[in-house]
């Protein structure tokens, strides 16, 4: 099924809930070491966007579409998809333009999830 990203929610909080069933220790440990990654990645991201290797910019993008929907971050694994999607075809242009988007799915989801990671480390204390 294919959802267009700008139909998908920032966060999805009913499928973080029901992937971690109340296990709050272990949804603050994904979340810390979610948002402690991807930023590397998603320069690897960049970097291979800017030297045109599509090859490892579609498995950066895929690595980034399945941690970011993990936790919830709808829109983020959206936008990764369909830049995976083009990286994969050799579209250049097309997975630039798609890493800008990206990139700013990133700001929102990293601002919801570094409150959310506060959040899950109260709960669990």
């Amino acid at each position: 099924m294919n959802i267009h990203p700008l139909e998908t929610c920032v966060f999805d909080h009913d499928d973080v809930e029901v992937r971690f069933a109340g296990h709050e220790l272990l949804l603050e440990r994904v979340l810390e070491r979610f948002l402690q990654s991807t930023p590397a990645r998603l320069q690897g991201l960049r970097d291979a966007l800017a030297e045109g290797d599509t090859g490892t910019a579609g498995a950066q993008a895929h690595a980034l579409k399945g941690s970011s929907a993990t936790v919830g971050g709808a829109e983020f694994s959206a936008r990764a998809g369909l830049l995976e999607g083009a990286a994969c075809a050799g579209e250049l242009a097309q997975a630039r333009a798609h890493g800008e988007a990206l990139a700013d799915a990133w700001a929102r989801l990293q601002g919801h999830l570094a409150g959310r990671a506060d959040a899950a480390r109260t709960a669990a204390a």
